[in-house]
């Protein structure tokens, strides 16, 4: 999704928000300490410790499912954006893309 994101971006000469950066290496680092507090629990076998990596991975799964949701929902506008300003979707199939007709074959 950040790749598709970045080419988007770049197809039309776009420069990300700073905050988006932020966000996303929130997420990251969230994702780094749901991992970290994963593998402490596994060496520990604490309850408490398996409890918290539990919230920890469910929150970081959250943070990281809703920051792909903007960045889809970014591209979506912008590419919605682009198609409206060049006329919106086709409506025909080009003659290129089109299914063959069918033909006929006969024996004499």
């Amino acid at each position: 999704m950040s790749i598709t994101r970045i080419f988007v971006m770049d197809q039309k000469n776009l420069q990300p928000d700073p905050t988006d950066y932020q966000i996303m290496r929130c997420s990251n680092c969230l994702q780094i300490a749901a991992c970290l507090c994963s593998i402490a629990a596994a060496i520990s076998g604490n309850d408490a410790c398996q409890d918290a990596s539990q919230c920890l991975n469910c929150l970081a799964e959250c943070v990281v499912r809703t920051v792909m949701g903007c960045m889809g929902a970014q591209m979506g506008a912008e590419i919605s954006h682009t198609l409206t300003q060049r006329g919106g979707l086709p409506t025909e199939a080009p003659e290129a893309a089109s299914v063959p007709k069918a033909q006929v074959i006969s024996r004499e």
